[in-house]
């Protein structure tokens, strides 16, 4: 099993314009040798058949742009059906068995802060989670990171790790200063 890199797909791309954020691209290209998996996660809550289609094209058009396996997106507030978007196609997912395996729905619920869409994942491309990471710029999502069993960093922190120039960064651990220079890529730190 892997590394992977989960993201909250707003940390990766300017919705307005569906332009890639600074830093990014300088990312992916940084760690794509030592993580073969980039996912991302989002909460989106389509109104219509014809707006769950505008979103489905949207993530496309996002995978066209980014080195992404797929990107998945709780459709329900509830948090029992997910999509999963790949670069051959679209699945809706609910009651996937390995969520509901679970006895603590609201831990493991596909709609954020549960965990289901990065379990999911990690079952869908053989992910370890405990060499994981969730970047996003959102500090709820350290509770998702919390209850999926990854470690969290910040987005911007991570965009600007790429960017040329001097910049402040907020506080960080060690696992994250590690992994921001990809020397470490797991919970074991000695």
């Amino acid at each position: 099993m892997n590394p992977g890199i989960f993201f909250d797909v707003e940390s990766l791309i300017n919705f307005k314009d569906l332009s890639v954020l600074p830093g990014v691209m300088e990312g992916f290209e940084y760690y794509q040798p030592q993580i073969p998996r980039w996912l991302t996660i989002a909460n989106y809550q389509p109104q219509s058949e014809v707006e769950a289609e505008s979103l489905i094209s949207q993530m496309d058009r996002i995978l066209e742009l980014l080195p992404l396996e797929a990107i998945y997106f709780c459709s329900d507030s509830q948090g029992l059906t997910c999509w999963r978007v790949t670069r051959s196609s679209a699945s809706e997912i609910s009651n996937h068995e390995r969520v509901i395996e679970y006895d603590d729905h609201d831990r493991f619920k596909f709609c954020k802060p549960g965990a289901g869409m990065i379990l999911l994942a990690s079952v869908d491309f053989g992910i370890d989670l405990s060499k994981s990471w969730l970047i996003s710029d959102s500090e709820d999502e350290q509770q998702v990171a919390a209850n999926a069993g990854v470690m969290y960093m910040d987005a911007e922190t991570w965009r600007m790790r790429f960017r040329p120039g001097m910049y402040q960064i907020k506080a960080a651990t060690r696992e994250q200063i590690l992994f921001l220079e990809s020397r470490n890529f797991s919970n074991d730190l000695n």
